[in-house]
C-alpha cells in the first residue's frame, strides 16, 4: 500500500521587525478617512483602507518593505520549483487596514494574482484578538471520523514585524479584533511574470 499526501497548499512565515516603525509612521501620516479603495467595503468593518496603490510611493520605508517582501517571495517560489532564479514580480495591489475597535473583515480572497501578502505591522492590543482565519480549499462533501480535520482553518495571530505569503485561492478573514488600540496591517498581490 502507498499513501501520497496531495494538494499542499503553502503559508509561508517570516518576521522583520526593522522595517515596522518607518511604515507605521508612514501609514499614521496618511490615514485614511474610510475605505479609500471603494472595494467591497459590505464586508469591512470599523476598518480604514487606503487605496490600493501603497506600493507607489517612494517613502523609504515603503521602498524598503517592497524590496523585503520581493525577496521573501523569490525565496519561497525557488523552494517550491527547487530551482535558483530570480523572478520578475508585479504588485498587482498593495494597500493597508487600520483597524478599530470591533474591526473585522469578513470571508474572501483575492482575484487576478497568484500569491498575497499580509505583514502585521501593528497588532493592537495583545489580547485583542484580529487574527488572520485561514479556511481549507478542501471543499468536504461529507463528514466522519477520518475527514473531520480536512476543512479546518488556521488562525494566524498577529504579531509585530511577521509576514504572511500566501496564494490567492485561500479564502480568509480578520477575526474580531476588540481592542483600544489601532490594528495596522499591510496587504499586497502579486504575479509572477518570467524567470529573469
Amino acid at each position: 500500500m502507498e499513501i501520497h499526501q496531495c494538494f499542499t497548499t503553502l503559508l509561508v512565515f517570516d518576521k522583520n521587525e526593522g522595517i515596522v516603525q518607518g511604515l507605521k509612521e508612514h501609514i499614521l501620516n496618511n490615514e485614511p478617512q474610510g475605505i479609500d479603495s471603494n472595494i467591497s467595503g459590505e464586508i469591512k468593518h470599523n476598518l480604514k483602507e487606503s487605496e490600493f496603490d501603497f506600493f507607489s510611493s517612494n517613502d523609504i520605508a515603503v521602498r524598503t518593505s517592497v524590496d523585503y517582501f520581493t525577496e521573501c517571495l523569490k525565496q519561497t517560489v525557488n523552494q517550491q520549483l527547487q530551482e535558483n532564479c530570480n523572478y520578475e514580480i508585479e504588485y498587482v495591489d498593495s494597500w493597508f487596514h487600520i483597524g478599530e475597535k470591533y474591526s473585522i473583515h469578513e470571508v474572501h480572497k483575492h482575484p487576478n494574482c497568484s500569491w498575497c501578502g499580509i505583514f502585521y505591522v501593528d497588532p493592537g492590543d495583545i489580547n485583542g484578538g484580529g487574527s488572520t482565519m485561514f479556511l481549507s480549499p478542501i471543499n468536504i462533501n461529507f463528514k466522519d471520523i477520518s475527514s473531520n480535520s480536512m476543512d479546518a482553518s488556521i488562525g494566524v495571530a498577529p504579531e509585530a514585524g511577521k509576514l504572511v505569503l500566501f496564494p490567492s485561492y485561500l479564502q480568509h478573514y480578520q477575526a474580531l479584533y476588540t481592542g483600544d488600540q489601532k490594528r495596522i496591517v499591510v496587504g499586497f498581490n502579486m504575479k509572477i511574470l518570467d524567470r529573469v
